[in-house]
């Protein structure tokens, strides 16, 4: 997978909300994302490559 820069959350809460996308490394086999919205040190999801793949959670932006 692709490492891409910017996701828009699709779900609530802060759903629309824009978070960068840091590399955080794998948990056993899957990989693993630390999502942080940059206004905001403590709006930070660390999320499963599978959540990030579910259109339905996360849109890729760029």
């Amino acid at each position: 997978m692709m490492l891409h820069k910017k996701y828009r959350k699709m779900a609530e809460p802060n759903q629309g909300h824009t978070y960068s996308v840091h590399n955080h490394g794998k948990s056993g086999k899957v990989h693993q994302w630390l999502l942080c919205r940059d206004s905001d040190v403590f709006d930070r999801h660390l999320v499963d490559e599978t959540e990030l793949n579910d259109p339905k959670l996360w849109q890729w932006l760029e």
